[in-house]
């Protein structure tokens, strides 16, 4: 008797991955420093960014900045675009004071406040509000402090906040103001932004202006990511970053330069840091299966605060493994049993983000149907090939010819050669020596 053979198994594994960036069902948030402060007779930047729950807005949206309370304070500035191509239109506040720094439309309320005056101390809220075929709103409840100072005794001075959030994949504002000693200052001056540390940090910002009718022109770093928000002659040295990225959660420092007939400079010695947050974004899923076909399922995503990541699908009791490396964290699902969806579910208090992937096993009985399956096969081609043999050796045998196109003709003789034999053909048959006499 034969032994059994050991059953084979063949497996198709088919994997449709689906991302689905969301956010979850609170979705809301809003970002603004605790304090910032600004000097009286300059202009200062009020940073504010937001995240919200609805994907592609590109509906009428209000953005609004009270003070004194949440809610219920009195509005100074107020603005409204209906669409993504929709510059904001004013529609409270003076356009002389007010200039809203962000857009709206990538999360960013930003605002400026110009020729400060010691009634502008105060604590500053913003709101956003969706009014198209979304109605929704929310605004900052803690809001944001403005301290006003003077010149100093010593007469330089900078004013930063401790910490600015801000998202990944959007822009946010770094404020920056300042004082010095010297007044009507009207000659060359630099501002410089630089990161990681004071003084001897990597410089990844530089402009220069030459005189107060001259812009300051950007020496170093790309225009595309990297905008002064501030007039340095007006004491602000307030820069955007746009495209946030990972790589940009760092420490910043601003730093003015005089180098006319004043040589002087001032830097911050503390900085602003910079942190980001994203709604979790799964950036890999798939399923593997090990030598002993064993499957395995992993699902990689990223976000900050770090996402949690749970498994659903056709589950039984799989164990589980979870390893993450800053912003990355991964979870295998092992040991999968069953075919069907298995989906994996990103959340944090950002957003939600969820990626699917389908799993399909198929198995012979055992190995003997595998060798009939190969035999058939082999003896399909086996006689096929002798139908071709014997085909071809029939029409061998007969001889047959098969005309072609590319077959050569004989050559045609010339006709008046043609004509003398035939003369001559007949000529000979009509001669006496050619006549044949019947006799009886």
């Amino acid at each position: 008797m034969a032994p059994k053979m050991e059953s084979h198994h063949f497996f198709l594994a088919c994997l449709l991955c689906l991302f689905d960036k969301g956010v979850s069902s609170k979705g809301w948030s809003m970002h603004v420093p605790s304090e910032v402060v600004g000097e009286v007779g300059k202009s200062v930047a009020l940073p504010c960014t937001f995240t919200h729950p609805h994907k592609m807005y590109d509906q009428a949206l209000t953005a609004i900045w009270r003070v004194k309370e949440p809610f219920n304070g009195l509005v100074i500035f107020k603005c409204v675009t209906q669409n993504s191509s929709d510059l904001c239109r004013v529609t409270v506040g003076s356009k002389n004071r007010y200039k809203l720094l962000g857009n709206p439309r990538q999360n960013n309320l930003s605002l400026q406040i110009e020729n400060l005056n010691w009634n502008d101390t105060n604590r500053y809220f913003c709101r956003v509000e969706f009014s198209g075929d979304v109605h929704d709103k929310y605004e900052s409840r803690l809001g944001i402090h403005l301290r006003l100072v003077g010149v100093s005794s010593k007469g330089w001075s900078m004013h930063v906040p401790s910490e600015v959030v801000g998202e990944v994949g959007k822009s946010v504002a770094l404020p920056c103001t300042f004082t010095h000693p010297h007044k009507m200052y009207d000659k060359a001056l630099t501002a410089i932004w630089r990161m990681k540390e004071p003084f001897n940090g990597s410089v990844m910002f530089k402009c220069v202006t030459q005189s107060s009718s001259d812009l300051c022109r950007v020496t170093v770093g790309s225009k595309n990511r990297y905008k002064l928000l501030g007039n340095p002659r007006q004491n602000n040295l307030s820069l955007q970053i746009e495209n946030l990225n990972w790589n940009d959660t760092n420490r910043y420092f601003c730093r003015v330069e005089f180098s006319g007939d004043v040589h002087d400079k001032y830097e911050s010695r503390l900085g602003i840091h910079l942190r980001l947050i994203a709604a979790p974004r799964i950036i890999n899923i798939s399923v593997q299966a090990r030598q002993n076909h064993d499957f395995h399922a992993k699902c990689t995503a990223e976000g900050e605060p770090l996402p949690i990541l749970m498994w659903a699908g056709p589950l039984s009791g799989n164990a589980t493994s979870v390893s993450s490396t800053g912003h990355l964290i991964t979870k295998e699902l092992q040991h999968l049993s069953h075919d069907g969806k298995y989906t994996c579910v990103a959340t944090n208090s950002h957003g939600r983000a969820e990626g699917t992937v389908y799993l399909y096993k198929f198995k012979a009985g055992s190995g003997s149907w595998i060798m009939i399956l190969f035999y058939v096969a082999l003896g399909i081609k086996f006689v096929a090939l002798l139908v071709i043999l014997g085909i071809g050796a029939f029409y061998k045998g007969d001889n047959f010819m098969v005309p072609t196109s590319f077959s050569r003709q004989p050559r045609q003789e010339s006709p008046y050669k043609n004509f003398n034999r035939r003369i001559n053909s007949i000529s000979q048959s009509l001669s006496p020596e050619s006549r044949v006499t019947n006799t009886c």
